[in-house]
C-alpha cells in the first residue's frame, strides 16, 4: 500500500516513501509551446544523478532556489579538459493535482568557498535565466513520476565548475500538492559541496543543502564533447530500485 509519511523532512509537509512506481518522460511546456521530444543520450550526465525513492512537498514556495554543481571533470568520455556542450536540465517531479508550475533556469559560474573548492557565484551569469512553465502528468497522482527535461535555449561550451539554477516561481497549485523528488533515501549520506538552495524566509543566504536536510535533489544536465567525440560510450541507466 502507498503512503504518505511525515519523516526526513527540514519544512515540507509530506513526503511520499517510493513503493512501485512506473517512470514518464515528459519535456517541458513554454507558455506558448509544447516541447520537443526529449534529446538522444548524451555523452555524460552531469549533476546530482541518483535517484532516490522520496518525494518531498511543501519544500518550492516561490523564491526557492536549488543550485547543483556542474563539473566537466566528471564526464570521462570527452578529452581531459575539453569543453562540454550542455543540454538541458532534469530534474523529477509528481503532482496530485492538475498543476503549472512556473520555474526560472540559469547557469552561473563557481568561486571558492570557506570548506569548497567551488560554491555558487550568481554575479558570474554564463546562461541568462529564462522562465518555463511545467505541466504535471496526464494522470495525476504522487507516484506517477514525471523526469522532466528542460533544454536550454542558447548554446553554451563549459570549461570550468559551474552552477545550474532552478527556482521555484509560483504554480496553479498548492505547494503541497506537488512533489520534488530525491536522490537519496534517507539512508545514502548526503555529499556536501554538491548541491546549495535558497528558501524564502527560512535561510537568508545560499546554504549548502546537506547543512539542512539528509537529501539531495535529482538535478542532472545532460552534456557533449563541444569537439571530436566520446572516447567510449555513455549510459545513464533508467532501472528504478523498487522500496516497500
Amino acid at each position: 500500500m502507498l503512503s504518505c509519511v511525515p519523516l526526513l523532512s527540514r519544512h515540507s509537509t509530506r513526503i511520499l516513501i517510493l513503493a512501485a512506481m512506473a517512470m514518464a518522460v515528459l519535456p517541458y511546456v513554454s507558455p506558448a509551446v509544447q516541447a520537443a521530444p526529449k534529446a538522444a543520450q548524451a555523452s555524460c550526465l552531469l549533476g546530482v544523478t541518483a535517484e532516490g525513492n522520496l518525494g518531498i512537498a511543501g519544500d518550492t514556495t516561490p523564491g526557492t532556489l536549488i543550485l547543483t554543481l556542474i563539473d566537466p571533470a566528471d564526464c570521462s568520455v570527452c578529452p581531459p579538459g575539453a569543453p562540454l556542450l550542455l543540454r538541458s536540465v532534469q530534474w523529477r517531479m509528481s503532482f496530485d493535482v492538475s498543476c503549472q508550475v512556473n520555474v526560472r533556469v540559469a547557469i552561473f559560474g563557481s568561486t571558492t568557498g570557506p570548506s569548497c573548492s567551488a560554491i555558487p557565484d550568481t554575479s558570474v551569469v554564463l546562461m541568462p535565466a529564462f522562465v518555463t512553465t511545467l505541466s504535471s502528468l496526464p494522470n495525476p497522482g504522487g507516484f506517477n513520476i514525471g523526469t522532466y527535461d528542460v533544454p536550454f535555449p542558447t548554446t553554451l561550451c563549459l570549461t570550468g565548475k559551474a552552477f545550474v539554477m532552478v527556482e521555484f516561481l509560483d504554480s496553479s497549485c498548492d505547494v503541497n500538492s506537488y512533489y520534488l523528488w530525491t536522490a537519496t533515501n534517507g539512508l545514502v549520506p548526503c555529499v556536501p559541496c554538491r548541491q546549495f538552495s535558497h528558501e524564502v524566509g527560512i535561510n537568508a543566504g545560499i546554504d549548502d543543502i546537506c547543512s539542512e536536510t539528509p537529501n539531495m535533489f535529482t538535478m542532472a544536465v545532460p552534456a557533449d564533447c563541444c569537439a571530436g567525440v566520446p572516447t567510449r560510450p555513455a549510459t545513464w541507466g533508467r532501472l528504478k530500485t523498487l522500496y516497500r
